[in-house]
């Protein structure tokens, strides 16, 4: 995940080395100005930008042409140099001329708010290609405990296109220093995950070799070693750690740091440290990004905007879900406007059009902005999976979809949205001759349905809709689109067209299981229930694998946490409504002689509450919810019944210890 790593500290004379890194901006917040910094003038030009035009990594900072002249400033936050005589700022930028006399552009320091000095100018006669500026900032400003830099475009802003600049970074360079910039493991872990970032040099020695260590929550902490580097001043090094993060559902904190560089400690020790918050699911899917456009046949920048924008789309017809309400303005609107579609204006607060959200969150419509939502969303988890199909018998449209959540999501709505393909019958005064992906009905209304949604607990809708008021030119073009939506935040969980006259297999059994790469002896898809004995001494858990007989299922692993212990496959059938358990357990020999575990049972699975355990008599029986936790021990079991009754809906674990045999856990729905 890109953060934005704003080291501002505070500075002490002592006989320790004082604090080195002032300041580092890779505007990867996507805001602004970004947090803490401020624009003077002509705020509006400005703009944070997924491209790397600079020579850094998307994204980066842009400012604009208009038909103006005037001064415009990036002005940083306040920074606190007591007890530094000169700074060291530097910076990626590239310069696009159109006429040879653009704006001059420059970097100026201040203190104390005061008059601005300028420390570097250039007034460009031409392009200036993608380079790193390095200067050493030496004057009445540096010393002082409120000093401000700024970046500032100064002339006729109509004579050049654009200035982008990235990764500002002012420090004083040590001869030995690190610095953790970027931790990229996902947020959200469907299955034991990478430990992965970045770190930077910004020392004046080359780093061979680095330590990484990191820990979850308060566990125990483990240890990288990097070796054969070479790692130039102020280059980075991206990093992969050598164990697994591997927990139970829920939230938990990352915290990774540089222990060593080249052997030893480094010489400043704030800015090796990042933390971040990471979420065990149960699984994830790609994400499909949804892209809802804003538009009408009336508007002129519609049509600029859509010249590029949906070739690109029908280039990326399979990676993304595209849907676009026609505006009732400018006068006299876009003919196909619908109150659904003005009522999900308000919803985003739609003022102006054209206007392009991507996943729940607004982007300029702009082909870089188009591709940088893009690349942000194919960083994103898919927190559920949709399976949906439709058929048309006039004038009805009838849509099935099934969810499939990963996760309990929050405020979820599920929207089913009729839209047509191509339109004609709206063309009115921009130019445009057709039309893509215009909705026609939203289903039941704007609202959608509230949805509830549970881990691994199907959400189905089944409706039949009335097209015959509606702007629908062909009923042979038709097509629906499926989206789960946070209400509150806006954010979409995962998107999807519905698959025309479509029938899903209901096949949810598996082929075959493989435990370390070694297939499992006698499996068979209909025993749902394997005992695998380790050799003693086994640490880490068994990597499981699972082949489903149709590869349209969805294979969904919870390994172990820890030995002996049992990892679950649960399979999910391409409809995503009938499902299979298959339970694996890991136990230790016990002396000569081990004979096999008796498989246990249970029915009916889901169950209202009452459900029964067989060959567990004699067993301790728990019942852990989600997270882990002990949410009902029901202790010794006499007979085969249990009473779940009083445990809300969900998915709970029952854990049997019988004597002699290491735990065994199963799943159990409640409906």
């Amino acid at each position: 995940m890109n953060r934005l790593l704003l080291f501002l500290t505070a500075f002490l004379l002592s006989q320790a080395l004082p604090a080195q890194t002032f300041l580092w901006e890779e505007f990867s917040s996507n805001q602004m100005p970004p947090p803490g910094w401020t624009i003077d003038d002509y705020a509006s030009l400005w703009s944070s930008r997924y491209t790397n035009n600079a020579g850094g990594n998307p994204s980066e900072a842009n400012f604009t042409y208009i038909n103006q002249t005037g001064v415009s400033r990036l002005i940083s936050p306040v920074i606190d140099l007591t007890g530094f005589d000169s700074v060291t700022l530097t910076f990626r930028h590239k310069y696009h001329d159109s006429s040879g006399s653009g704006p001059k552009i420059g970097v100026a320091t201040r203190s104390g708010g005061g008059l601005w000095q300028t420390a570097w100018q250039v007034d460009p006669s031409n392009n200036i290609a993608a380079t790193q500026v390095r200067l050493n900032i030496k004057n009445s400003n540096t010393g002082s405990s409120s000093f401000q830099f700024c970046l500032f475009v100064s002339g006729n802003f109509f004579n050049f296109w654009d200035w982008w600049v990235d990764d500002i970074l002012l420090y004083n360079p040590l001869h030995l220093d690190a610095g953790m910039t970027l931790l990229t493991t996902p947020q959200f872990m469907g299955g034991p995950a990478a430990v992965t970032g970045q770190f930077r040099n910004f020392g004046n020695t080359i780093i061979t070799s680095a330590a990484i260590d990191w820990r979850l929550d308060n566990g125990p902490v483990h240890a990288t070693n990097l070796t054969g580097l070479a790692v130039d001043t102020l280059a980075t090094c991206n990093f992969t750690c050598t164990d697994l993060v591997n927990t139970a559902l829920g939230d938990h904190q990352l915290v990774v740091w540089i222990d060593k560089v080249n052997g030893v400690k480094d010489q400043f020790s704030g800015n090796d440290t990042m933390a971040t918050a990471v979420r065990r699911v149960s699984h994830t899917e790609p994400n499909r990004p949804l892209y809802e456009e804003f538009t009408s046949s009336t508007c002129i920048p519609c049509a600029f905007f859509n010249t590029d924008f949906e070739p690109w789309c029908t280039d990326h017809k399979n990676d993304i879900t595209l849907l676009k309400y026609q505006m009732n303005w400018p006068s006299p609107g876009d003919p196909y406007y619908t109150a659904e579609g003005g009522s999900r204006r308000s919803y985003y607060g739609v003022i102006s059009i054209p206007a392009l959200f991507t996943g729940g969150t607004e982007y300029a419509t702009d082909m870089d902005a188009v591709k940088g939502a893009f690349a942000i969303a194919q960083q994103k988890q898919g927190l559920a999976k949709i399976a949906a199909s439709f058929n048309v018998s006039l004038p009805n449209l009838h849509v099935k979809a099934t969810v499939l959540p990963f996760d309990g999501l929050t405020n979820p709505v599920l929207h089913a949205i009729v839209f047509e393909e191509t339109t004609t019958g709206n063309v009115r005064t921009n130019g445009e001759t057709s039309f893509q992906h215009v909705m026609m009905k939203m289903v039941p209304d704007s609202t959608g349905t509230p949805a509830t949604l549970t881990d691994r607990i199907p959400f189905t809708i089944d409706k039949t809709i009335d097209l015959s008021a509606t702007h629908v030119e062909s009923y042979f073009d038709l097509g629906v689109v499926l989206f789960i939506q946070d209400y509150q935040s806006k954010q979409v969980f995962q998107s999807n067209y519905a698959l025309r006259d479509k029938v899903f297999n209901t096949e949810a059994r598996l082929a075959s299981v493989s435990v370390g790469g070694i297939p499992v002896a006698n499996f068979s898809p209909d025993l749902f229930s394997y005992n695998e004995i380790l050799p003693g001494g086994t640490a880490a858990v068994p990597v499981i694998t699972a082949m489903p007989m149709d590869t349209n299922a969805t294979v969904i692993i919870m390994p172990a946490l820890s030995l002996p212990g049992s990892t679950m496959i649960d399979v999910f059938a391409e409809d995503l409504v009938h499902h299979d358990l298959y339970t694996v357990n890991f136990g230790f020999p016990t002396g000569t002689g081990e004979v096999t575990q008796p498989r246990i049972t249970l029915w009916p699975n889901p169950s209202h509450g009452i459900v029964h355990i067989g060959n567990a008599a004699g067993a301790e029986v728990s019942v852990l919810d989600e997270t882990g936790q002990d949410v009902k021990h029901i202790g010794l079991l006499s007979g085969t019944e249990v009473n779940l009754q009083s445990l809300v809906k969900g998915v709970y674990l029952l854990v049997v210890a019988r004597p002699g045999w290491p735990p065994v856990r199963e799943k159990v729905v409640l409906l």
